[in-house]
């Protein structure tokens, strides 16, 4: 997937945490009552916020992606602690939870 791809999917998946900026395309984070802009592929503090709304059942197909997607890239020494993941690969791995990554 291209970068904007997964920034427009990710925006979709978590409709309750990003917004898309109508006038510009911008993916747009809504933190509480306040809006800034935001790039979830480099934003893990966005990435945790999407992670809180993974359901219990969700959270185990989630930690395999995120594990694959990290072998995947040789991480060898960190690939089993999935807290070092980027937000990239978070994202990647929060789309593949949902069926929502194209190859």
């Amino acid at each position: 997937m291209t970068d904007e791809e997964m920034r427009r999917e990710i925006a979709e998946a978590c409709p309750n945490i990003f917004r898309i900026a109508k006038e510009s395309g911008d993916i747009i984070w809504m933190r509480g009552e306040h809006e800034q802009d935001c790039d979830p592929l480099n934003d893990l503090n966005a990435m945790h916020e999407a992670e809180l709304f993974l359901k219990r059942n969700e959270l185990p197909l989630y930690t395999e992606w995120m594990q694959s997607i990290q072998r995947r890239e040789r991480d060898e020494y960190k690939w089993r602690y999935i807290w070092n993941a980027t937000a990239r690969q978070r994202v990647e791995a929060f789309l593949r939870t949902f069926g929502k990554w194209i190859d």
